[in-house]
C-alpha cells in the first residue's frame, strides 16, 4: 500500500495516541482508527493502580491475580484470562502519560469507534482526548446487541462481538477514503 492507516485497540490505542502527538513517531499516518481505546479505567477502583508504591502494596489489596471466566472456548484459548495483578501498574502509568499529553500535534485524521456503556474503559475519557486532539475526529459510537460482548467493549470479532464486525468494518471503509 501506498497510505499507512492504524487501526488500534484498548491499550494499543493508548500507544497509538501517544504516537500521533509526536510529529516524528506520526509522519507518514494517514489516518488513525481507535477502538475502544484505553484512556482510562471504566471501574473507579483503577484509579488505585496511579498510587505511589502501588505495585508494593496493590496484590495485597486485589490479590495476587486478576482474571475472569472466558464465555466460550475461543476466548479461553485466544485470551489470556489471569495475569499478575502487579502487570496492570505500567498499563496505568502509561494511560497517565497519554492523558497528560497535549494533542495539539495530533493532526492525522482520527476515527474513534467506542460504546458509551463500555465497562472496561471510561468512554468520558475518550471522548475528553477526541476533544484535545488537533486533526480532524471522528466519533463514532456503537451500540452493541445480544451475542456480543457482555462488557461493551471488544466491539467486533468472532470470539465476542460477532455481531458486530460487519458494522465496524464497514464503517471504517467508509471513513478511509477521505483520508
Amino acid at each position: 500500500g501506498d497510505e499507512v492507516l492504524v487501526i488500534a485497540t484498548s491499550t494499543g490505542g493508548t500507544l497509538a495516541a501517544i504516537a500521533a502527538a509526536d510529529p516524528a513517531l506520526s509522519e507518514g499516518i494517514a489516518g488513525i482508527v481507535l477502538v475502544s481505546p484505553n484512556f482510562g479505567l471504566a471501574h473507579p477502583a483503577g484509579q488505585l493502580l496511579s498510587l505511589p508504591g502501588v505495585r508494593w502494596w496493590g496484590s495485597l489489596i486485589a490479590g495476587e491475580e486478576r482474571g475472569f471466566q472466558p464465555v466460550n472456548a475461543a476466548n479461553e484459548r485466544y485470551w489470556t484470562t489471569r495475569y499478575p495483578t502487579v502487570s496492570a501498574v505500567p498499563m496505568a502509568a502509561l494511560v497517565d502519560y497519554a492523558k497528560a499529553l497535549d494533542y495539539g500535534a495530533a493532526t492525522v485524521p482520527l476515527l474513534v469507534l467506542y460504546s458509551e456503556e463500555d465497562r472496561v474503559v471510561s468512554p468520558e475519557a475518550t471522548r475528553e482526548i477526541a476533544a484535545r486532539w488537533a486533526g480532524p475526529v471522528t466519533l463514532a459510537p456503537r451500540v452493541l446487541g445480544e451475542g456480543d460482548d457482555a462488557y461493551d467493549h471488544v466491539l467486533a470479532g468472532d470470539i465476542l462481538s460477532p455481531g458486530m464486525t460487519e458494522d465496524v468494518v464497514a464503517e471504517v471503509l467508509d471513513w478511509a477514503p477521505g483520508l
